[in-house]
């Protein structure tokens, strides 16, 4: 039923949009400030689905607050639909409503948190967030509450292990959803919504060559036949497990002979996703191995990180270390409050950013401007029903997380940090080409 009354509103919005004209346009000062057209834009080759006056517009060069969609325009498929645009008035739209259920809670979840509230005031959304304890059933029960109380839509924060069970809860109760974290797969490794994330066995080849390129520049006496490389890991996470393939393959190619210096030290097999997980883990290869010369600990994701960090000051290894991470967030933060230790970069996931697509994604959906099996259509794979839309992601170290959160803000016109002040040149991709 309200995938009908979407549908309704979407022509009934063609209707007033055309009555009122388009302009269109992105800011042309250049300036964060600087005010920008709230006419609809013009009309586009919008895919099936999708109303033709929804937000849309192409351009090769980037400009603020995400006009014209800058790198984004890559995304082709929906032509600015499913990303947030400056020049719509969605004044004249219905007043959504959008709960972020999560399954947990974390620094990563409330910065991405944060930054759904900020989308979601500008598209005049009612917005909320739950948060279920850890608990599965806790969870399930969250989102048919959720729609029993008539919300639009809903971003699932869930382990890949329930999006299923998920998913068809939300499906039976008429529920518009996309995914928060996890990429949602069927039993058959199919997506069941489209999904925005991560080119993950690139990210991690990617990672652990950038972390041997840091050991040479940066350790004197760096020498890879004497040093260990740890993979800190999760997995019950099939993107996890990629991003583990590319960062073994990619030691494999720089080193063949060396594979057995590598070592996978898996949270999942002691049932403890955590930093103190991962210090039990880290802890016991540095007591068992005293005589290596240097340790690479690469972690899949963020927030087990620290127990990483925990451990080589324990065993007074910080200077022959280099912990480097996919994420970045409580990285970044650590940047921010002064020194990182024994953490030496991340390849950064910009949650801003994943927040634009996954919040207005959401939005596109529940607002008839595109079905789940034609938003961001030339990132549908072969095989595959939905779209998987890949960012691309940053180097992020201490010479340059000023730079990167200021353009991070730039781009998607936020304040969330203000101390740091763009210097107009540093930039960074947004979204990788089609795969």
């Amino acid at each position: 039923m309200k995938k009908a009354v979407a549908v309704f509103l979407a022509c009934l919005f063609a209707i007033f949009s055309a009555a009122c004209g388009a302009n269109g346009g992105a800011n042309p000062s250049g300036s964060p400030d600087a005010p920008v057209s709230q006419s609809p834009p013009p009309e586009t080759d919008s895919p099936s689905g999708s109303s033709p006056d929804a937000p849309g517009g192409e351009s090769a060069e980037p400009s603020p607050g995400g006009g014209d969609y800058g790198p984004f325009a890559s995304a082709k498929a929906s032509d600015g639909i499913g990303f947030f645009s400056p020049d719509f008035d969605y004044s004249v739209m219905p007043e959504y409503e959008i709960a972020f259920l999560s399954m947990t809670w974390s620094s990563q979840l409330e910065q991405l948190s944060n930054a759904f509230e900020q989308f979601a005031e500008r598209t005049n959304v009612k917005y909320t967030h739950w948060d279920s304890g850890n608990d599965v059933d806790a969870m399930m029960v969250n989102i048919e509450t959720q729609a029993s109380q008539g919300i639009d839509g809903c971003i699932l924060g869930i382990f890949v292990t329930d999006c299923e069970r998920a998913a068809e809860i939300a499906e039976d109760n008429d529920l518009f959803w996309m995914p928060g974290t996890d990429a949602p797969r069927d039993s058959q490794n199919k997506l069941l919504a489209p999904f925005v994330g991560f080119d993950n066995y690139n990210w991690g080849d990617s990672l652990i060559r950038r972390a041997d390129e840091w050991c040479v520049e940066n350790f004197t006496d760096y020498e890879p036949s004497t040093s260990r490389v740890l993979i800190l890991t999760y997995s019950a996470n099939v993107e996890f497990n990629d991003r583990q393939a590319g960062m073994e393959a990619g030691w494999a190619e720089m080193y063949p002979d060396l594979t057995d210096n590598l070592y996978v030290c898996d949270t999942a097999s002691q049932g403890n996703v955590s930093p103190d997980g991962a210090y039990d883990l880290v802890s016991t290869q540095m007591a068992a191995h005293p005589d290596v010369s240097s340790w690479i600990i690469l972690s899949v994701f963020d927030w087990i990180a620290p127990g990483a960090q925990r451990a080589a000051e324990q065993y007074g290894v910080v200077d022959k270390t280099c912990l480097a991470t996919t994420g970045g967030d409580q990285y970044v933060q650590q940047l921010r409050e002064g020194e990182a230790g024994c953490w030496r970069l991340s390849l950064f996931e910009d949650f801003s950013t994943a927040a634009n697509a996954r919040f207005n994604g959401l939005y596109a959906l529940i607002a008839g401007w595109a079905a789940p099996d034609t938003l961001w259509s030339d990132f549908i794979q072969p095989g595959e029903r939905c779209a998987n839309l890949y960012l691309a992601s940053a180097e992020v170290n201490p010479d340059n997380f000023r730079q990167i959160l200021a353009y991070s803000d730039y781009f998607n016109g936020f304040s969330l940090y203000p101390e740091c002040q763009w210097d107009g040149k540093t930039t960074f991709p947004v979204v990788l080409g089609q795969q």
